[in-house]
């Protein structure tokens, strides 16, 4: 049996509270974009083209901290996955800070994969599979 403390209440309250502006939020951002952000298409200038910029980085950055938006797998051995070549043309294609996700199997053949294409990459493991990250590219 689970007691609320106070303190659990408190947590409780505000976690409640939190998503629910989180989600009103995210309900004036869907009509916002569904609008055009609010802009008739003969009006667009390149003004309109950053703030969309802006707007959709911030969406992913938001999206990326809690891994709502993930890179598609690279398939296991046996699917199409051809080892570490195509580890590497998956790498190639991304920018800095720009990520993959792969099986734990193929967790040894990045360090090659990014030596080939002389990039440094960070890898981050969750469970059955790894988050490849290029922080530099050269």
């Amino acid at each position: 049996m689970v007691m609320n403390t106070p303190a659990a209440e408190k947590a409780i309250a505000a976690f409640t509270s939190n998503v629910a502006e989180a989600t009103a939020l995210l309900a004036h951002l869907t009509n916002f974009a569904n609008d055009h952000m609010g802009v008739a298409p003969e009006q667009v200038n390149w003004a309109h083209v950053g703030d969309s910029g802006r707007l959709l980085e911030s969406l992913r950055e938001v999206s990326e901290t809690f891994r709502l938006a993930r890179k598609p797998e690279i398939p296991p051995a046996g699917t199409g996955y051809k080892g570490r070549f195509s580890l590497a043309s998956r790498l190639r294609r991304l920018g800095i800070g720009e990520s993959v996700v792969i099986p734990a199997q193929k967790r040894t053949a990045v360090p090659s994969a990014a030596k080939h294409l002389n990039i440094q990459c960070v890898t981050r493991s969750f469970g059955s599979e790894n988050e490849v990250t290029v922080i530099r590219s050269a």
